[in-house]
């Protein structure tokens, strides 16, 4: 039996803020709002087709080896029965967890999300909904036109939601980057619940989303067609066709929506609640400009380290300089000169945040001579960046 609805939803808006550090610190703070027409999990509307107003905090260490750790915590209105005996009206999430990335470009993340219904109604009937997942993602992003990035997901509840004992949820997702700064997402979703208190039977079912997005200044604007598909004897609606447009402020890079369109924590993978990374493309972008002062013979050996770490564009001038070597004396025709300006070269670069110590490491390394005149770098923060063939902007820029 297909159980089912189809519904046009348009209008949403989240504000947020960008992530907070000291400088050289690896400890960052960040928060987010938003007022969405609908929050979906899953497939499954947790409003009752109605608006729902979220927002969250995180908190992310930068440990600077194999793993980064990550926790914060969501919240948002909800409505599972449109009548006064609603067995709930809000829901808090919990979550932390460990990301990196392996030496073959592949992203990992791995962690916990404990889902808390504070205001349940007992008197409602149905088993306990607090539940916990644990959950697991890859990602690869393939270098290539549009950028493909390719993820799969998993998570795994011992007691899912209404004590339905276990519960698994599986994912796949491809992200394109368009001309002109569009983001192109698919996901598609597969949820089995084995069933116990709530719904004896069980059930499974899957689900999917095709969206768009597009920086509106500090704002994201996603538009996505959700659907669930063929389902046996589902003990809820699930959502068959849906049109959402949303807008939230973008977050940093490894972050979930829950849902579909609806959850915006920055570090939590956007597969462990069936979102589409296509959704973080809008992120409030934290980026840096990297110049450097370095001596023309050390300019391969810098191009060279740079490359090994993956930067490629780099813009390179040729200078001069007056500092601590002041200049030097030349001989021409047996007349004596002094020549203050020294030669030098400077090489300007454009990175993300999070390749900051990487890339000053490596300039570092591999222009140092140990004598006076080896040169400096100066590091700027980078407000925005405009890919001029394609319009892409931020990080999908650089």
């Amino acid at each position: 039996m297909k159980n089912s609805t189809k519904c046009l939803v348009a209008g949403a808006l989240a504000l947020g803020t960008p992530m907070i550090a000291q400088a050289d610190s690896p400890h960052s703070f960040s928060a987010n709002t938003a007022l969405t027409t609908n929050y979906l999990f899953r497939g499954i509307s947790q409003t009752d087709n109605n608006p729902a107003m979220q927002g969250g905090f995180d908190y992310a260490y930068e440990t600077g080896g194999f793993a980064d750790v990550y926790a914060g915590v969501w919240a948002s209105n909800i409505e599972f029965q449109g009548m006064a005996t609603d067995p709930a009206s809000i829901e808090i999430d919990y979550y932390g967890g460990l990301t990196g990335e392996f030496n073959n470009g592949i992203s990992w993340d791995v962690g916990g999300l404990y889902y808390h219904y504070p205001a349940q109604n007992e008197d409602a009937g149905g088993g306990d909904f607090d539940y916990w997942e644990a959950y697991g993602n890859l990602g690869y992003t393939f270098d290539a036109m549009y950028e493909p990035t390719v993820g799969v997901g998993f998570a795994y509840s011992p007691d899912f939601f209404g004590e339905d004992d276990e519960g698994i949820y599986v994912n796949g997702t491809l992200d394109l980057s368009l001309p002109y700064g569009i983001g192109l997402g698919f996901l598609l979703g597969y949820q089995d619940v084995e069933g116990d208190k709530t719904t004896p039977g069980g059930f499974d079912y899957s689900h999917y989303s095709i969206s768009l997005s597009k920086d509106v200044s500090i704002l994201n604007l996603s538009l996505s067609w959700n659907g669930g598909i063929d389902a046996d004897d589902l003990p809820f609606t699930l959502i068959d066709e849906q049109l959402v447009l949303y807008r939230f402020p973008g977050m940093p890079p490894i972050g979930p929506v829950k849902g579909t369109q609806c959850k915006t924590p920055p570090r939590m993978p956007l597969t462990a609640r069936g979102g589409s990374t296509t959704q973080a493309i809008g992120r409030i972008n934290s980026m840096k400009l990297v110049t450097a002062i370095i001596k023309p013979f050390k300019l391969d050996d810098v191009r060279e380290a740079l490359s090994e770490i993956g930067v490629q564009g780099m813009t390179v001038t040729e200078t001069k300089g007056f500092g601590r070597q002041k200049g030097h004396t030349e001989l021409y025709r047996g007349a004596e000169y002094v020549v203050d300006f020294l030669p030098k070269m400077k090489l300007e670069v454009a990175i993300e945040d999070s390749k900051l110590d990487e890339v000053v490491e490596a300039i570092t390394s591999a222009s140092k001579t140990g004598k006076i005149g080896d040169g400096k770098i100066f590091v700027f923060n980078l407000e925005q960046t405009v890919r001029i063939r394609t319009g892409e902007t931020g990080d999908a820029a650089l």
